[in-house]
């Protein structure tokens, strides 16, 4: 997790070059997320915001531990849902599919996975 501005930019460990993207700036339902090559735009940017206090967003450095957010796309104001085929951007809704617990690492990174399967990362 990376501070870009106000918002953050999502690279997972396997990579030092892709974080996590929605294809073409998409504002649309459903649009499934994928990795790509950063390159600094609000497609890469999302927000962190703490499920139990909607309106009150965090920052990564005081999120702590075994913490339940929603991440919110920058530009598309809509947030990160697993679902049968993987992670799409969907409005937002109260359901655990919307629901990441940010587990930190020995590191100081954080391990993110969906509250429903803490199986998808």
């Amino acid at each position: 997790m990376e501070k870009n501005g106000s918002s953050y930019n999502l690279k997972p460990s396997c990579s030092t070059e892709r974080v996590l993207d929605v294809p073409g700036a998409s504002s649309a339902e459903g649009t499934a997320v994928q990795l790509y090559t950063s390159n600094g735009t609000k497609a890469q940017a999302f927000t962190i915001e703490k499920v139990t206090d909607s309106s009150s967003y965090v920052s990564a450095e005081n999120i702590g531990d075994n913490v339940t957010a929603r991440i919110t796309n920058a530009k598309s104001g809509k947030s990160l849902t697993i679902n049968g085929s993987g992670i799409t951007q969907n409005a937002k809704s109260g359901s655990s599919d919307q629901g990441w617990v940010f587990t930190r690492n020995a590191d100081m990174s954080y391990t993110i996975a969906n509250i429903g399967d803490k199986s998808k990362v």
